[in-house]
């Protein structure tokens, strides 16, 4: 009980003992008063501290912790947009005298809104010595002066003090503590320098206005208004202006939302001045506009000073130094060619190095100086400004120098002018000679050249002619090819309308006689423009019965004759008979897609399945003489087709039979349009069929046809056979799937089936086997990085149970991507609640519903597990999904389809496992 009470107290004298050391190594060091020197800066002694409250009594309540050393002479804190926030410095001064002694506090920095100097009396209260700032009458202060200073009498002993300061701007500390006399002698100097910087920046703006007045140049115009914000605001920032043309005012908007304008307003000026003194749209056209673009930031950023004032201060701060940094380097730019651009980019220099410094440190981002402050940007702007003038003095020599090259020149090219006018008085002549030789030779190119365009006319098998025209009429040049008359027949030139003539007992009607006549009447005299845009009402093609009574298709071109100002005189027409072209392009095309249905017939090994087109004419015929069927049933027997189709590989046929499901599966489709896609397919299917049966009687002298075939005893056909004819295929779907072809594994006896079964089985087989290559097995690539042999495998295993068989189909790919299926369904209203593995397989029998994003020739309309589910059900089967354990990879199941069909007239004929690749 002894030991915890020891320890208790030993842990509360070592807590204050360490907070006292703590104190102690936080306070900061005093200043002593030397009367022996003028000036000394309080920046070493000066503790800080930012407090949201504006009341003097509450920073005393502040710890000692809240209270942070200054790490630098001047303390800076940046701007503060707001101006509410208040920045106290705290520092202690000793007297070691023993009679009280006078000192100057001064802040030297002129734009300051409130500062306020307190000191801490023997009651530990504050008590405010003055109040100064430029929210304040100047003629108050007890020290008047451009910056705040505070009169401050130092009884012996240590004095406390604490100051306030608050500013819709930057917030500064460069005090230092003056001895009064030395103070005074500083005044006087200072006053001298900065009277002189802004006498000569005064002298240069009044030198260059009586330029612009005498010269009316622009340039000077942008110069003197530049250099008038300079003088203003270098009277702002200095406090001349408070102290010199304001000393009564209090609380002047000039000198403090006025200050951060006419800033604005000065870097505006200054890219004027340079858009205007460089050139720089003639000159860099690129920097022209990107200048253009500076100034609307700057606009922008004035008009935000003047309303919202979001962070205003940083935002001038900002564009001041991209102005500033843009005109040095485009006067850089401009230096290796302008001899003027020299001095602007040297007088930008100046002002760049200074003020850059200045608002680095007036945004707290490096040290401050208290001369960079008091000197740096006034010396730099009038560096500039003397700088920039030498440069307007430089710029109008330089123009002076090209006026004087430009009239050398000038003189130089007259004379040259003079010789050359004499040559060309010697050469006209010469020329005159030669060109009397060369009419001389036109004429007779032109006879010859006429003699070789008649002869053309008159061996050319087109009817060739001109229409001109005469009174308002139209008529036919005389010079016209003799063919015109085979294909039109008698006329005479000198009497009949060439448009009559040519439109006579042709598919055109009387109206659109009238209407082309007055088309070409209205050309004619008109610019080839009026030839463009009546051009399409000009027919291209006709039908025209001849004098036995034949049907002519004639194609006519016209062509516009225009004289040498571009008027249209003449219509030139060409007609040509094209009927017997038009028949033997009939026949070629025909004949060409004969060809490419006997190429898809020898490609797919299709001309040995007579008997499987002959069922797809059937079909197709049947679908175009049923009366009324349902759209789905449709759809589903168009779906097995052009399965059918795609794997006899009878591209045509498999094509057509996808146009027409397309149309089938629109929302708003045009029956009649359906009704017309369907019967094309069905006539490009009856050719498949003709000439698969003519290609079996002549070149592989098969006597089987579709007749005979349906009078043949009744057979049996093994589902090996009938699975290995469809594997036949695979090569070719998987080369257009880009994978490479399957395996399939018969795991059972085999069977021998009925026609009808053989024929249901087939389809349904050959739905599953395209499933299977578009959805189940991956991509070689994918399937090397799974692991997994590059072909894929399905297998088919056969039971026989309660007088059903039943066929398991499964493959070794993905798998079903569950997930997608109840989105789609989900997205088409069907079975929302579907969030069980088995249910949500089951979707895949919904028609309409797939997992692939968009349907292709292939798969991808939601009709194929449709069209097995119905073609089993009509023969009494049934198809149903089974999902295996496992996954194969995130959001798919492995799954196998059990397919039932009677045995009623399936044979058993034992056979070993086989493997068909």
């Amino acid at each position: 009980m002894s030991r915890r009470p020891a320890a208790a107290h030993f842990f509360v004298v070592g807590f204050w003992i360490s907070m006292f050391l703590t104190s102690a190594l936080r306070a900061s060091p005093i200043l002593t008063y030397d009367k022996s020197k003028a000036s000394e800066l309080l920046g070493p002694y000066l503790e800080v501290y930012r407090s949201p409250s504006a009341h003097a009594q509450d920073v005393l309540q502040a710890s000692d912790l809240e209270w942070a050393r200054s790490k630098s002479d001047v303390p800076s804190f940046g701007f503060d947009d707001k101006g509410t926030v208040s920045y106290w410095v705290r520092f202690q001064i000793a007297n070691t005298d023993t009679s009280p002694v006078e000192v100057f506090l001064a802040n030297h920095y002129p734009p300051t809104d409130y500062i306020r100097l307190y000191e801490r009396g023997p009651d530990q209260r504050l008590a405010l010595i003055e109040e100064q700032g430029d929210r304040l009458r100047y003629n108050s202060r007890s020290v008047q002066h451009r910056f705040p200073v505070f009169r401050v009498t130092l009884t012996p002993g240590t004095h406390t003090f604490y100051m306030e300061q608050a500013s819709l701007g930057a917030i500064q500390f460069p005090l230092k503590v003056w001895r009064p006399d030395a103070f005074e002698e500083f005044a006087r100097h200072e006053n001298l320098v900065l009277g002189a910087i802004i006498g000569i920046c005064g002298f240069v703006l009044l030198y260059n206005l009586f330029i612009f007045v005498r010269l009316k140049a622009r340039v000077y115009l942008f110069y003197v208004v530049h250099n008038f914000t300079l003088c203003i605001y270098l009277s702002n920032f200095l406090g001349f202006t408070q102290s010199i043309l304001l000393p009564d005012v209090m609380g002047s908007w000039w000198l403090t939302e006025g200050a951060k304008i006419n800033m604005d307003i000065l870097h505006l000026t200054a890219l004027a001045f340079t858009i205007v003194f460089l050139d720089i749209k003639q000159n860099a056209p690129r920097l022209y506009r990107y200048l253009l673009g500076l100034m609307a930031c700057g606009i922008l950023t004035l008009f935000n000073t003047l309303t919202w004032k979001l962070w205003f201060n940083n935002q001038t701060a900002i564009f001041s130094l991209s102005a500033s940094v843009s005109v040095l380097c485009i006067g850089f730019y401009l230096s290796k060619r302008f001899t003027f651009a020299r001095y602007y980019t040297l007088g930008w220099s100046f002002f760049l190095i200074l003020n850059i410094g200045t608002i680095f440190s007036l945004l707290g981002v490096t040290a401050t100086n208290i001369n960079l402050i008091s000197w740096g940007q006034s010396i730099g702007h009038c560096m500039e400004l003397c700088l920039l003038s030498l440069a307007l003095g430089e710029r109008i020599a330089w123009i002076n120098r090209n006026r004087e090259e430009t009239l050398l020149e000038l003189n130089q090219t007259k004379s040259d002018l003079v010789s050359t006018e004499q040559e060309r008085v010697r050469i006209q002549a010469h020329l005159l000679d030669e060109r009397e030789h060369h009419i001389q030779d036109l004429d007779r190119k032109v006879e010859e050249r006429t003699l070789d365009l008649r002869s053309i006319l008159n061996t050319i098998n087109q009817g060739i002619f001109a229409i001109r025209l005469a009174s308002h009429h139209c008529l036919m040049d005389p010079d016209y090819s003799p063919f015109l008359h085979s294909i039109l027949g008698s006329f005479d030139c000198t009497k009949d309308d060439p448009v009559d003539l040519l439109f006579r007992d042709s598919t055109v009607g009387h109206d659109d006689h009238s209407r082309i006549r007055s088309i070409i009447i209205s050309m004619m005299d008109c610019e080839r423009l009026a030839f463009e845009l009546n051009m399409s009402a000009l027919p291209r093609e006709i039908q025209r019965k001849d004098g036995q009574g034949q049907n002519k298709i004639l194609e006519i071109d016209w062509d516009p004759i225009v004289d040498i100002h571009g008027n249209i005189r003449k219509l030139l027409v060409a007609v040509r008979d094209v009927t017997e072209y038009r028949a033997l392009r009939s026949q070629v095309i025909s004949q060409n897609k004969d060809i490419e249905i006997v190429r898809d017939l020898l490609q797919g090994g299709s001309s040995s399945h007579n008997s499987r087109i002959a069922r797809i004419v059937t079909d197709l015929e049947d679908l175009l003489q049923a009366p009324r069927i349902d759209d789905a049933a449709v759809l589903r027997r168009l779906h097995s087709l052009k399965g059918d189709s795609r794997t006899l590989h009878l591209k045509a046929l498999s094509e057509a039979i996808h146009n027409t499901e397309a149309c089938w599966l629109q929302d708003q489709r045009n029956p009649a349009q359906g009704q017309e896609l369907l019967s094309q397919a069905h006539a490009l299917s009856r050719r498949y069929y003709d000439i698969c049966r003519t290609f079996e009687r002549r070149f592989r002298s098969l006597a089987v046809t579709h007749e005979n075939t349906a009078q043949q005893p009744f057979q049996t056909i093994r589902l090996a056979e009938l699975l290995a004819a469809e594997m036949e295929q695979m090569p070719y779907l998987a080369r257009d799937l880009g994978k490479t072809a399957p395996s399939l594994k018969l795991d059972a006896h085999d069977l021998a089936l009925a026609p009808d079964q053989a024929d249901a089985l087939r389809e349904c087989f050959g739905h599953l086997l395209r499933n299977a290559m578009d959805h189940g097995l991956e991509s070689p690539d994918v399937r090397r990085n799974a692991g997994k042999p590059e072909p894929g495998c399905i297998q088919v295993q056969i039971l026989e149970h309660q007088g059903c068989y039943e066929f398991i189909f499964d493959d070794d790919g993905q798998g079903l991507h569950l997930d997608k299926l109840r989105h789609k369904a989900r997205a088409l209203g069907l079975n929302p609640h579907a969030e069980d593995d088995e249910a949500a397989a089951a979707l895949i029998f919904i028609p309409e519903l797939s997992t692939k994003d968009e349907a292709s020739i292939i798969s991808g309309r939601g009709i194929g597990m449709d069209a097995v589910r119905d073609r089993l059900t009509s023969m009494g089967g049934s198809i149903e999904i089974r999902l295996l354990p496992g996954e194969a990879k995130p959001g798919y199941r492995l799954f196998s389809l059990h397919i039932r069909v009677p045995v009623a007239h399936g044979l058993d004929f034992p056979q070993p496992q086989r493997q068909v690749s």
